[in-house]
């Protein structure tokens, strides 16, 4: 690959990276936070409502910033056209939900809810008169404005949540916190981007067409990530609930902030080269073999400390958590390797249905999986079950992602076999050291996280030289150490 792709590539994932481990630092320090000022029935009471709420955008949102960013040729009226359907679309999913919103008590058996989705479905509405400029930034790989436009949005979510939560101490300070917080984000967006959009349906059509095929990939993406704390809030109580959300949230946290800044760091700069197919399938192979290097040890690492971080980060009254976290974490992890190998690839090569209907089948399982599961052993099923089910789906994945692009399984396989080696090193090395230390919390944590880190890290580099330094996460680092040093 040339030096030019590669820098406009990854400068691109550097400022997604970037962004979004940062949104997450500050999500990851609001979670910690509220977490000990509530209890996981008001936490439970606002993810019903995020549930329905996610549903129903999911089942009518159009892609209308990804189709932006593919098209080749883009004018003022089609750019109009999408900030106009934006509202438009916000507008329909909150008279949906307030319809819906009786029906969506009935199932959770929580009388709160229907003014809880109000209250969230007027903030909704405000957001999508947030600038499409910010989308046309992306697309011009302006990452940087991208990143000041979510920070900004985070951050005032987070002072005027926490404000309200120390005033108010129930699930109210969640919900208000949402809806104070839209109007500040939609004025940062105007403020970091000069584009001015206004009303305008000349080109809605397009828009209709590609959301055919974009709505069920949308779709059955949401629900793959929710139909767990779906079923277990139509069968438990809100406090469980809470519990199986924050386990989730925890458990995906680290290695969703890491696939998901890839393919949206990526995606304008594969779409530059979806007429050199060969260049792209062998840029996205390098890719894929940096994204697992990471989100193996990260997702596998989170599963064998669980029991000491979950407590010292959340409190004692979320220790029943700490089991949850282990297996979604394992399932999290396989997740988010099936997601680089079958969503932005796929949509932005043009295989939008492809990548539907493997998210379909992924959902399909885990959803009859997770109805036997919950039967038999309760909201804890939900989340034993899960694991298996992404074993069960990697092998499909890649099957998929070698139909659609210019690549052989070999390939594949390589960019995956060193991390998949190391982080077998790195597990075992952490089972020696738990079983044969007994040290309180936090030094077992810190010992644990140093051991595993060091023991995966040396795998990853002896591999690395005994297959002949192939183009991985360590000839990025060795490339950039270089240029760093000839610079000075």
């Amino acid at each position: 690959m040339d030096k030019n792709t590669y820098k406009n590539l990854f400068r691109g994932v550097a400022w997604s990276t970037s962004m979004r481990w940062v949104l997450r630092a500050i999500g990851f320090l609001n979670v910690i936070i509220l977490a000990r000022l509530l209890t996981p029935e008001a936490f439970g009471i606002v993810v019903m409502a995020t549930l329905v709420i996610g549903f129903t955008t999911n089942f009518t949102q159009m892609g209308i910033q990804q189709l932006i960013i593919r098209e080749q040729n883009v004018d003022d009226d089609l750019i109009n056209t999408g900030w106009t359907m934006l509202v438009l679309q916000a507008l329909l999913i909150a008279l949906l939900l307030v319809v819906s919103s009786p029906l969506m008590a009935d199932y959770f058996d929580e009388e709160r809810l229907p003014l809880v989705i109000f209250v969230l479905a007027v903030a909704l509405v405000i957001e999508s008169f947030s600038n499409i400029g910010i989308t046309l930034a992306r697309k011009d790989l302006e990452f940087s404005i991208d990143f000041k436009a979510n920070v900004y949005r985070r951050l005032s979510a987070f002072f005027i949540t926490l404000a309200l939560v120390i005033w108010l101490r129930d699930y109210w300070a969640l919900v208000l916190g949402r809806l104070f917080s839209a109007p500040v984000a939609v004025f940062f967006t105007y403020r970091l981007h000069p584009y001015r959009p206004r009303f305008c349906l000349s080109h809605f059509r397009l828009f209709l067409n590609y959301s055919y095929s974009i709505i069920p990939l949308r779709m059955a993406k949401f629900l793959n990530e929710k139909i767990g704390a779906i079923i277990v809030g139509g069968v438990s109580s809100a406090a469980s609930l809470g519990i199986y959300n924050i386990a989730h949230d925890l458990a995906s946290m680290f290695t969703r902030e890491i696939a998901e800044p890839l393919g949206r760091g990526l995606m304008p700069g594969y779409a530059k080269m979806v007429d050199q197919p060969r260049k792209l399938a062998m840029t996205y192979i390098r890719v894929l073999a940096v994204g697992s290097a990471v989100v193996l040890p990260v997702g596998v690492g989170l599963c064998l400390v669980a029991e000491y971080m979950v407590p010292l980060l959340l409190g004692e009254q979320w220790l029943e958590a700490v089991v949850y976290v282990q297996y979604l974490s394992i399932f999290a992890t396989l997740l988010s390797l099936q997601r680089m190998m079958s969503t932005q690839i796929l949509i932005v090569t043009g295989h939008e249905a492809r990548a539907a209907i493997l998210a379909w089948i992924r959902l399909a399982l885990l959803f009859a999986a997770c109805l036997v599961a919950v039967s038999i052993q309760g909201p804890l099923g939900v989340a034993m079950v899960s694991p298996a089910v992404g074993f069960v789906l990697l092998p499909i994945t890649v099957a998929f992602l070698v139909k659609s692009i210019d690549c052989s399984l070999a390939e594949v396989l390589w960019a995956l076999w060193r991390p998949v080696l190391s982080v077998l090193v790195m597990a075992f090395a952490l089972y020696e050291i738990n079983a044969a230390l007994e040290l309180s919390m936090l030094p077992m944590l810190l010992l644990l996280v140093s051991a595993g880190g060091l023991a995966y890290g040396l795998s990853m580099a002896l591999t690395w030289f005994l297959s002949g330094r192939p183009e991985g996460i360590e000839y990025l680092l060795e490339r950039a150490l270089r240029e760093r040093l000839a610079s000075r």
